[in-house]
């Protein structure tokens, strides 16, 4: 991974991107860069050879040299270039990093972690706030801070968990839209800096509870700057999704093989939705966030011509059976909002089989003990943990073969779409779950949502 920084990004410059530097480009990868990698200030490209990275950096040096806008640097790791440190003037540095798109990347070790912060105060005159939630010690979270929790406070804290992808810090940025969500409910727009301490003494504690996890994300690992291990080819895209009270979420992740056929996942992008619906029509929005994310994973991936080809597997997996039942196409819904979102799936599926014409799309059930997703459509509070934990960074060990613990029940190919029927023991187990809730205390199972409000299931109509 590489980023070439250039010095303007105005739309007359965006342009002149295809018109005048596109054509000057003298090889392909660097035609492909300066259309393709270029975001902001800067261009980034990945490369299979560091002969290859070597003629692009020259070529682009020379492109923007002579249109008179030299490029200020080019970033790599010190296994593609040995040289990269002297050149940057970062060689006496312990941990070299470059920072960009609140991303800080180890040039040494080629790791990258989030460049977090969490201000508690407003910035002044361009300075950072005197008090920060990262350099707090656990002692520190005392009634009198608890007392300065307000809306304003959450919301300032809810727009500094910046994450393009959301593979960082994604439980945590779920956690502050669902602290947010409620902290509209207990004050208004003209009571922002109200201390929510008087209104709902409970709540306050619980964000005292999350926010006090939020220092530790000194102990986050670092992830792998690749997604892709050199050496490795793509194998396809897996994602999990899960609908809870407060909401709903997806996680994806890319699965690539070794010469060996050793298979390695990795997390590579989130996205948690806050919702006031109920937790059936948020396990069935689920899958349209999940689709549409995935989708989007796609349409990057197909941007590389070495890849475009591939015979792509995509697996969509969510724990809800009624959700998987309603893609039975005998089955006829009436309710809207469900039939759209189970509409949005198949229509997200026949975009990326357009990218990928090869790939194979299957919709899965798996067990929630496995669901990664958990972690960003509920309200956690040991979220470094999570995000530090196997099942978070790599997924189940079982996304990418056929085995008990994940049943396929719909597949898309370029020539078909194809119902597979449930197995009975999980239209049973389906059944069984029902009279549990229906047996349990509203409070236990659906919070704040009121019982009535709950959509009928698709199957048993109860």
């Amino acid at each position: 991974y590489d980023a070439f920084r250039r010095r303007c990004h105005c739309p007359h410059c965006a342009d002149n991107t295809q018109k005048i530097i596109s054509p000057m480009a003298k090889l392909e990868a660097t035609r492909h860069t300066v259309m393709a990698g270029g975001y902001a200030d800067n261009y980034s490209n990945s490369f299979e050879t560091r002969e290859e990275y070597k003629q692009v950096s020259e070529d682009m040096e020379r492109i923007h040299t002579k249109i008179g806008l030299p490029l200020k640097a080019t970033y790599t790791d010190i296994r593609t270039d040995p040289d990269i440190l002297k050149k940057l003037g970062k060689e006496g540095e312990e941990a070299p990093c470059y920072t960009f798109l609140g991303i800080s990347w180890n040039l040494r070790s080629n790791t990258v972690l989030p460049n977090t912060y969490f201000n508690l105060n407003k910035k002044l005159k361009g300075q950072s706030g005197e008090m920060k939630l990262m350099e707090m010690k656990p002692d520190e979270f005392t009634e009198t801070f608890l007392a300065g929790i307000t809306r304003r406070v959450l919301s300032r804290l809810a727009a500094q968990a910046y994450d393009r992808l959301g593979l960082f810090i994604g439980p945590i940025i779920s956690g502050l839209k669902i602290l947010v969500s409620r902290s509209t409910e207990l004050s208004t727009a003209t009571q922002l800096d109200k201390s929510l301490a008087k209104v709902d003494m409970e709540f306050v504690n619980t964000c005292g509870k999350f926010l006090k996890d939020l220092p530790n994300l000194k102990k986050l690992k670092p992830h792998p700057k690749e997604l892709i291990p050199q050496g490795n080819r793509l194998l396809g895209i897996y994602g999990m999704r899960d609908g809870g009270v407060p909401g709903y979420s997806s996680i994806s992740y890319i699965g690539s093989i070794a010469k060996d056929n050793k298979v390695t996942t990795r997390v590579c992008s989130t996205k948690g939705r806050v919702s006031k619906r109920t937790i059936p029509a948020h396990e069935a929005l689920s899958g349209a966030l999940q689709a549409e994310e995935t989708r989007k994973i796609a349409q990057v991936l197909s941007h590389r011509p070495e890849i475009a080809d591939t015979e792509l597997q995509v697996l969509l997996a969510g724990d809800s059976i009624c959700v998987a039942t309603l893609f039975n196409p005998r089955i006829v819904m009436k309710n809207v909002l469900l039939k759209t979102a189970i509409m949005a799936v198949k229509d997200k599926c026949q975009d990326i089989i357009r990218l990928f014409p090869k790939a194979t799309i299957q919709l899965a059930w798996m067990d929630g003990k496995l669901n990664a997703a958990d972690s960003t459509s509920k309200l956690m509070f040991e979220n470094v943990e999570i995000m530090n934990s196997k099942l978070y960074r790599n997924g189940p060990g079982n996304l990418h073969y056929d085995n008990e613990e994940r049943v396929v029940f719909y597949r898309i190919t370029k020539d078909k779409e194809e119902w597979i029927p449930l197995p009975e023991k999980l239209i049973m187990r389906a059944k069984a779950d029902t009279e549990k809730i229906q047996k349990a205390e509203t409070s236990e199972t659906f919070a704040n949502n009121k019982p009535e409000e709950v959509e009928e299931c698709q199957i048993c109509h109860q």
